[in-house]
């Protein structure tokens, strides 16, 4: 059987924004049970949005946010936030349940 190609592309609305933060949530909640800290200088948290559950922090907006596409549906993201207070790049991946590479 031959594999889907995957296409890599900005994320330029909410919606998209939103479903990429629902990936975060499968993997980093539900997949990992990750506990993080309710008292974060991240501001983490756990949203609902549109009766989907988000990860999202404080770099949400400000973040350039790219997917990975397979056909229509998307299977993973990265996002990069910026430089930090040390003039340095962060990037932040998140994949799905299968490699894309």
């Amino acid at each position: 059987m031959e594999n889907a190609m995957k296409r890599i592309r900005i994320l330029t609305t909410q919606n998209q924004i939103d479903e990429a933060s629902a990936i975060l949530y499968q993997v980093y909640i539900k997949r990992m049970n990750w506990v993080f800290s309710k008292d974060n200088p991240s501001q983490i948290r756990i949203e609902t949005r549109n009766n989907t559950k988000v990860l999202v922090d404080r770099f949400e907006k400000t973040s350039t946010w790219f997917g990975v596409f397979e056909n229509t549906k998307m299977i993973a993201c990265i996002r990069a936030c910026g430089v930090d207070s040390n003039n340095k790049l962060e990037v932040e991946s998140y994949e799905g349940s299968k490699s894309i590479l």
